[in-house]
C-alpha cells in the first residue's frame, strides 16, 4: 500500500512507498533521481489506480524523488474508515500546495454502499474538491477506440465549470414554457441583461439551481 493514515502525519520515503506498493527494491541510484517539488498526490481505485501503480513503477519512481509529496487514499473504503476526513485533509492540501494530482474516483451508489459494506454515505469527492479549492474548469475530449463507432464523426470536447455546476447545485421542477437566466446589474432597476434563454416543450422539467 501506498497510502498514509487518515491524518497523513508520517510520510513514507519514496523508496518505502515504492516497496510497499510494488513489493520489489528498485533499481536506482536515489541521489541521480530529480526532486519533485510538493504536489497532492490523490488515489483512487478500479482499473486506473492499477494502471496509475504500473506508470509509477516504470516511469516516475526511476527518475523522480517524490518525497515530498503528500499522498491521500480516497478510495471508498478508506474514506469510510476515516468517515470522510481524509477527503477533508485532501481539500485542505490542495489549497495549500496549489498542485494537486487526482485519479479517478467513486461516488458510492446505494447498491455499492452495500456491496463495500459502507457505513457512511458518501458524498462526491469531486464536488468537495471543487468547492474547496473555488472550482475549477474540466476539460475532456472524447477517446475514440478503434473499431468501435461512437454516433459521431467529428470531436467532441467537454468543459465543465464546477462554480455552482451540478454537484453543489439545487434543482426546482418547472413545467411547459421559457427558462431565463438574468443579471441585474448593481444599483440599476432597470436594465437587466439576458444570459440565457430557452423554451421547454416538456410538461415536467428540471431546473438547475446554484
Amino acid at each position: 500500500m501506498m497510502y498514509l493514515s487518515a491524518r497523513h502525519t508520517v510520510r513514507p520515503s519514496g523508496l518505502a512507498r515504492h516497496i510497499r506498493c510494488c513489493g520489489t527494491t528498485p533499481k536506482w541510484d536515489k541521489d541521480n533521481r530529480v526532486l519533485a517539488p510538493p504536489m497532492v498526490f490523490i488515489t483512487g481505485e478500479e482499473m486506473t489506480h492499477y494502471a496509475m501503480n504500473l506508470f509509477r513503477r516504470k516511469c516516475v519512481d526511476p527518475y523522480l524523488d517524490t518525497s515530498q509529496w503528500e499522498y491521500f487514499d480516497l478510495s471508498c473504503r478508506h474514506r469510510d474508515k476515516t468517515n470522510d476526513q481524509v477527503l477533508h485533509d485532501a481539500v485542505e492540501a490542495g489549497a495549500r500546495i496549489g498542485a494537486i494530482f487526482k485519479e479517478p474516483t467513486i461516488t458510492p451508489t446505494a447498491v455499492q454502499n452495500e456491496e463495500l459494506g459502507l457505513k457512511n454515505i458518501l458524498g462526491s469527492p469531486n464536488g468537495a474538491m471543487r468547492r474547496g479549492w473555488n472550482g475549477f474548469t474540466i476539460s475532456r475530449d472524447t477517446i475514440h477506440i478503434e473499431g468501435i463507432e461512437l454516433g459521431f464523426k467529428k470531436p467532441v470536447f467537454f468543459e465543465r465549470h464546477a462554480v455552482g455546476g451540478e454537484y453543489g447545485a439545487g434543482y426546482g421542477t418547472v413545467g411547459e414554457g421559457v427558462l431565463k437566466t438574468m443579471f441585474y446589474p448593481k444599483g440599476l432597476v432597470d436594465g437587466a441583461i439576458e444570459i440565457d434563454s430557452r423554451r421547454l416543450t416538456d410538461g415536467c422539467n428540471a431546473a438547475n439551481i446554484a
